[in-house]
């Protein structure tokens, strides 16, 4: 017997609401959630549904984190945030 699968929360919702959310915490703590209702701490393990779920909280937290119509790519992020974080933070204590 099939489980009947419960409605989006209105964190998963937010995405495609008028107004943006500009608070972060709820969407961190629906992740966590996710996460401890499928018994895992990885989203790779999370399926189908429940993944997009997850990927709908954290378009919300990109979106907050680099502006609501952001392209990223992400090769060049990553390079940038390992100069910010790892490199420039010798520099100043050098």
């Amino acid at each position: 017997m099939e489980m009947a699968e419960k409605p989006l929360t209105s964190e998963e919702k937010a995405l495609f609401e008028e107004s943006f959310p500009c608070n972060s915490i709820p969407f961190l703590n629906r992740l966590k959630e996710i996460l401890n209702e499928n018994k895992t701490n990885t989203l790779q393990s999370l399926k189908e549904r429940e993944r997009e779920k997850a990927k709908s909280c954290l378009q919300v937290l990109m979106m907050q984190a680099y502006g609501q119509g952001y392209d990223l790519n992400s090769t060049e992020e990553w390079i940038r945030l390992r100069f910010e974080l790892i490199y420039k933070k010798e520099e100043v204590n050098a």
